[in-house]
């Protein structure tokens, strides 16, 4: 009530202020100009008391710098992560950012993730992770903190030492394909597959696969010394005949193109959240 009634008292005030200002503009008192001035002082005064009500100085608070430290399990993983493996952190993975800081992360947090890669969150790398998809994901370190001790510290144990299957790399060629129905069937097939042999392509890529054999001759690899997140370079060997190839990195058909000597190839999904594309006979 106290509020209502200084409110429509402090109203009532620029009103009669406002109403005394166009009073003298009838009259003659003032000039125009002047009256338009005070009309905006005053609708400048009545908006910042206002508006001082929902934003004031108690909404700001000071930047504050927090700084990781390198605990001896983060040490390891620098020190011996020669192949670039991406890291999993079992505790918490997906609302942490410390991992993310220091290595390259399947885990980290935001608040917008890419729906399909949710999907994959959820049925796949939550609980016990799926081996099949940690390997996909080219996962070749993982971060182990003891429960029992919440104030131990994380350590660092390898894909062999975890017991998981070994990383595929950036990028390889399988040597089979399965064809399903949709994305549902798609993403529950990953429970039952060899990611080095075989790739799960949903059938609406049919158009992009012809026919080819796999040969071990064949050598894909991504060129680290030239990566940048937004353009990956890979370096092929030996392409004595049509393969298919797997890049270990989210499909986002919306601003990424693949190219081959600089004329645009399609790609494509496969294995409900990764890139895969053909990539022919004699390419260099």
């Amino acid at each position: 009530a106290s509020m209502l009634q200084s409110d429509a008292f402090r109203s009532f005030i620029f009103i009669s202020l406002s109403m005394g200002v166009l009073w003298m503009v009838i009259k003659g008192s003032i000039r125009n100009l002047y009256a338009i001035v005070l009309l905006g002082i005053f609708i400048l005064v009545d908006m910042w008391g206002i508006n001082k009500r929902y934003l004031n100085k108690t909404h700001f608070v000071e930047s504050k710098e927090y700084v990781f430290k390198r605990h001896d399990g983060h040490k390891r993983i620098l020190k011996n992560n020669k192949e670039n493996y991406r890291v999993f952190n079992f505790n918490n993975p997906f609302n942490e950012s410390e991992t993310s800081y220091f290595h390259n992360s399947i885990g980290g947090y935001h608040a917008a993730k890419l729906g399909r890669y949710q999907d994959v969150i959820n049925s796949h790398l939550s609980g016990n992770p799926n081996k099949s998809v940690l390997s996909m994901l080219n996962t070749g370190w993982f971060l182990y903190q003891d429960p029992r001790d919440p104030r131990s510290k994380p350590q660092a144990i390898t894909w062999n030492e975890a017991g998981f299957l070994k990383p595929q790399g950036d990028a390889w060629f399988i040597s089979t394909v399965n064809f399903v129905k949709n994305a549902d069937e798609e993403i529950q097939t990953l429970d039952i597959f060899d990611p080095s042999k075989e790739l799960i392509v949903d059938e609406r890529f049919r158009e992009h696969i012809i026919d080819f054999q796999y040969d071990s001759l064949c050598q894909i690899s991504l060129d680290h010394a030239s990566y940048k997140p937004n353009h990956l370079t890979y370096i092929v060997e030996n392409m004595i005949s049509d393969q298919i190839a797997v890049f270990s990195e989210i499909y986002y058909e919306k601003g990424w193109n693949a190219y081959i000597d600089g004329n645009l190839i399609p790609h494509f999904r496969a294995n409900y959240v990764l890139r895969s594309m053909m990539v022919p006979s004699g390419t260099e």
